[in-house]
């Protein structure tokens, strides 16, 4: 049976007229969020023309921060492209979202420090560094905002901010009292001191929101570089040394709470020594695009996705805090993944998971996996559902 066979073959007339709504993560690397939606939208309205379905693509912080936002926010602002670096701090360009009328900037730490935007073989995270990051904030102060909202995620530094920090201003000497030089995650252990005597005078007057992706501790063994800097490069030797130089770096600074630090290797931290406050990335858009609303409203089916389902979708990532919004309006919320090598059941509030490519186990995505995924995730729901109907004592 092909595809429109498959469309439209046992649809009942009150399935028609069902309320979905799409609040996908991006398929980092392959998909964007914004794509899931307008793939998933067309192939639901294929097979069931009168359904409602709403989109609110997401992000929690990492890649896709700005369009995400910008779409859930609906108001206007001006896209800047910013004379930046990458994490390696060569030159690129890297945007960033200014809302004049309410003196405030949007960033995303992925555009310019991005692991995304690394070959392979550059994936070193001892090297790395978040100096691009500092450039963006003051192009933001620059621009007489006085509301700085950054998206952490996705990045290829665990420096915790260090180079960020040393681009606004900070100062960090070693034991002889040298200034070291474009700081990176290795330098971090030799910082015998830190001068913050020349850090940017406008940051005084500037309220900083770090939107985190993940909840997790600036070091140790749930921190920011035992769990995560192995996804940017690092050997397992490699992860115990950033470890430690995070640590060192905590013991060198203002010793700020740690617990909620880690995310995007340490740059929440970094950020905290600013002033920042560290909020849910994920949380900060659920609202924005008034989730609870559109559950409340009596939606019949929530779809969430993102390249992996893991133990890490537990740390405070999208798929589980939608999970546990829809589990408040007993909505069922199913989640479609490029991999999901995770059990469900340790995600409360997730109905299920279906992988898009479960033959060759990839996170990857594209218009036909999704527009087939979704097919069969909705034509599955919908023969739950009819069961569970027809289970139902009649009165």
């Amino acid at each position: 049976m092909d595809r429109k066979d498959l469309l439209h073959n046992n649809i009942s007339p009150e399935d028609s007229g069902l309320t979905i709504l799409l609040a996908p993560d991006s398929f980092k690397g392959s998909f964007s969020s914004l794509r899931f939606c307008q793939i998933a939208k067309s192939t639901i309205n294929q097979l069931l023309p009168q359904a409602q379905v709403i989109s609110c693509p997401m992000s929690d912080g990492g890649e896709g921060w700005l369009a995400c936002y910008q779409a859930a926010s609906q108001i206007n602002c001006e896209r800047l492209l910013v004379d930046c670096v990458d994490a390696w701090r060569r030159p690129i360009q890297a945007p960033i979202l200014v809302f004049q009328k309410h003196s405030m900037a949007v960033i995303e730490s992925a555009t310019c420090v991005g692991l995304h935007l690394l070959e392979e073989t550059e994936r070193r995270p001892l090297q790395t560094s978040s100096h691009g990051l500092g450039i963006l904030i003051k192009s933001a102060l620059q621009q007489g905002c006085s509301k700085i909202i950054v998206g952490l995620g996705g990045t290829a530094s665990n420096d915790a901010g260090a180079g960020m920090l040393q681009e606004l201003g900070v100062r960090f000497k070693d034991s002889s009292q040298s200034e070291l030089s474009r700081v990176t995650a290795a330098d971090l252990a030799k910082i015998s001191s830190v001068d913050w005597t020349n850090v940017h005078p406008e940051l005084k007057d500037c309220s900083l929101i770090a939107a985190c992706d993940v909840a997790i501790p600036l070091f140790g063994p749930q921190g920011a570089s035992l769990v995560y800097s192995p996804q940017k490069g690092a050997s397992q030797s490699e992860a115990k040394e950033l470890d430690a130089c995070l640590q060192h770096f905590w013991q060198m600074t203002n010793r700020q709470a740690m617990d909620q630090a880690g995310a995007a290797g340490g740059l929440a931290y970094g950020l905290s020594l600013l002033g920042a406050k560290l909020q849910s990335g994920a949380e900060w858009l659920l609202d924005l695009w008034q989730i609870d609303q559109h559950l409340a409203k009596g939606c019949d089916l929530l779809i969430t996705g993102e390249g992996q389902l893991d133990q890490q979708t537990g740390q405070g990532k999208l798929i589980s805090r939608l999970a546990l919004r829809s589990q408040n309006y007993r909505t069922p919320c199913i989640a479609l993944c490029g991999r999901v090598p995770a059990p469900t059941a340790e995600i409360p509030g997730l109905t299920a998971a279906f992988t898009l490519n479960p033959e060759i186990g990839q996170t990857l995505a594209s218009d036909c996996s999704v527009a087939d995924g979704i097919l069969n995730l909705v034509r599955t729901f919908l023969a739950a559902r009819k069961i569970a109907d027809d289970s139902q004592p009649t009165a």
